[in-house]
């Protein structure tokens, strides 16, 4: 099962941010309420048809783009103040950034994802 999700820097590999799911236990400033998008990517596959008999001629396959989303919620006995919350996610999620989310799960070892970040 889920636990947490690190946001890592693709620069020097540092984990910037670590979230704990919305039902974990803990002293931690934001929590993620919900993920989109990490169910499997669809795949295009391309077929050349034969132009006298059934069927046809596979060429190649393409993964196709994945779009995560995440929900961040403030937990509500942080002490900072609503720019300094701002702030912070902004610096991890800077628009255009690339950065690794880390999943880890109880049932096998964490799983990397690398990306950019499109909005905040």
């Amino acid at each position: 099962m889920l636990s947490k999700v690190d946001v890592v820097s693709d620069l020097n590999g540092t984990t910037l941010a670590s979230f704990p799911l919305a039902d974990a236990k803990g002293e931690e400033d934001y929590i993620i309420t919900n993920i989109d998008g990490l169910a499997p990517v669809k795949s295009n596959i391309s077929v050349i048809d034969y132009a006298t008999d059934p069927g046809g001629f596979y060429t190649n396959a393409h993964v196709g783009v994945r779009t995560i989303g995440i929900d961040i919620k403030l937990r509500s006995n942080t002490a900072k103040t609503p720019k300094q919350n701002r702030d912070s996610l902004f610096r991890w999620f800077d628009i255009g950034n690339t950065i690794w989310l880390q999943f880890h799960d109880s049932e096998r070892d964490p799983i990397r994802i690398k990306g950019m970040v499109e909005s905040n």
